[in-house]
């Protein structure tokens, strides 16, 4: 995700003419629990938006979303899914998923890397590093001390797609009707150094591991 929904067209079977395909039906069982705590933290973030006054935060200490109709469609989403297997030591094997967004290009899944390669690359441009900075003649020189380890962690970030996730609870499209709201003060305090409220839940993600069962959805369906 996101797929551009709202601008797709009507299936026609020539689509795939002169090519092979396979139906894979999802189960809505398993897809319901996904769509229904997305729904709440879909709500839950809209109604931050209500509540930006409280910018250190806000507790949560109930919240009950109603669903009122339920409609269940198929769709045919252009992703490209690759598996392959990593074989390891002591006979020991790992089956990685990647799947990719045809529309939007993004990726996400589980790419091994070879850490030795890349400690050892990391240690020569970190040597690289520290001759610069004997040679440089310059106030910060100190900063190439940091190409080793900065190389390192863009390699970690590129290949294991962490910020690849979709932000469904800012990102969808949603609307709100007849709000109700009222405040009252519980207590004052004072002399607080903490940029946000102990507690503070209004921004916390319940479907944080909907990702890594959708593509459970995915291997199964696939």
């Amino acid at each position: 995700m996101p797929f551009d929904i709202e601008n797709s067209a009507k299936y026609n079977a020539n689509y795939l003419k002169g090519y092979t395909s396979e139906k894979r039906d999802t189960n809505i069982g398993k897809l319901q629990p996904i769509v229904e705590r997305q729904s709440k933290d879909i709500a839950r973030f809209a109604a931050n938006e209500t509540a930006k006054d409280y910018d250190r935060g806000v507790i949560w200490h109930e919240e009950k979303l109603e669903v009122k109709g339920r409609q269940w469609k198929t769709a045919y989403l252009p992703v490209w899914l690759y598996s392959y297997l990593e074989t390891k030591g002591n006979n020991q094997s790992v089956l990685h998923y990647v799947a990719v967004n045809a529309r939007t290009k993004e990726t996400m899944g589980s790419v091994p890397i070879h850490k030795p390669k890349l400690l050892g690359i990391s240690c020569l441009i970190e040597i690289l590093g520290i001759i610069l900075m004997i040679l440089a003649d310059f106030k910060y020189k100190w900063i190439f001390l940091l190409a080793g380890f900065v190389y390192y962690f863009m390699m970690n970030l590129r290949y294991r797609n962490s910020d690849a996730r979709h932000h469904y609870e800012t990102e969808t499209k949603k609307q709100i009707y007849n709000l109700q709201k009222e405040d009252k003060l519980i207590k004052h305090q004072t002399g607080l150094t903490n940029s946000r409220l102990s507690g503070a839940n209004n921004a916390w993600v319940s479907g944080e591991n909907a990702s890594e069962m959708v593509m459970n959805v995915i291997k199964n369906s696939f």
